[in-house]
């Protein structure tokens, strides 16, 4: 009897998805089974793909499986491990994104403190996490940036990367909080400084030719931000947590 092989294109489509997806997770905020699960899925996913007597039933079942082992941990409700982040917030969405990932934890005792600032040796350690923490291969040019601390590597990296060329030439400073309009320009050097496609500029307090004014209008063009108002970005106004992390799930 002639048996008919499954078509794998779905499965092999999912299966990379998924497991791409797991090795980016933070896997320590999610219950261990739903990661055992997953993997499980994964593995048995990947024995049918390398069966090539495998049917579209076996294709089928395991695509069904691996499927809904990837639903149960995406609706995993991350958020849960806060006191202060209410569903249904301008950034609720947004911390569950960076906590799924790892690019920010909370600050202890149950508390994300959305409404606290962000400093700039935090906010490139946040960037330089989203990159996948890359190995540094330059020296490290800052006097107030010593070796081994948490945010070394992040620093340097950012400084190689164009990211930052630090508040002068010997000198990060990275206890100052972020204010909107470092955050933008960290943010559009970060995917490579893209051309603002608009010249128009809606903002009254962004004033042409300043260094932070195409990052602005290049967020404002991607619906990162759309200013304080109307005819206002605040480019001075420091950066709070929820408002980072709504950036970067934007971006």
């Amino acid at each position: 009897r002639l048996i008919r092989r499954g078509d794998k294109t779905a499965l092999t489509e999912l299966y990379d998805d998924a497991a791409l997806d797991l090795s980016r997770l933070a896997a320590d905020v999610f219950p261990a089974e739903l990661i055992a699960d997953l993997e499980a899925a994964l593995e048995a996913a990947e024995a049918v793909l390398n069966d090539a007597d495998a049917t579209q039933a076996d294709v089928d079942a395991a695509q069904a499986a691996l499927q809904a082992a990837w639903d149960a941990l995406k609706a995993y409700p991350v958020n849960s491990a806060y006191t202060d982040i209410p569903d249904g917030q301008w950034y609720t969405d947004a911390v569950d994104f960076v906590t799924r990932y790892g690019f920010m934890n909370g600050v202890g005792s149950g508390l994300f403190h959305p409404g606290d600032n962000v400093n700039r040796a935090q906010f490139v350690t946040i960037l330089y996490r989203m990159a996948g923490s890359p190995a540094v291969t330059i020296d490290n040019p800052f006097e107030d940036i010593p070796d081994a601390q948490w945010f070394s590597d992040a620093v340097v990296w950012a400084y190689e990367k164009g990211i930052t060329t630090g508040t002068d030439e010997s000198h990060f400073s990275p206890a100052l909080t972020c204010n909107r309009a470092t955050v933008v320009t960290f943010l559009y050097r970060a995917f490579g400084e893209p051309a603002v496609e608009s010249s128009s500029n809606p903002f009254q307090d962004v004033p042409a030719g300043g260094w932070y004014t195409a990052p602005i209008l290049w967020a404002v063009e991607q619906n990162i931000t759309n200013g304080v108002s109307a005819d206002s970005f605040a480019p001075d106004q420091n950066c709070s947590r929820a408002q980072i992390v709504t950036f970067l799930y934007r971006a």
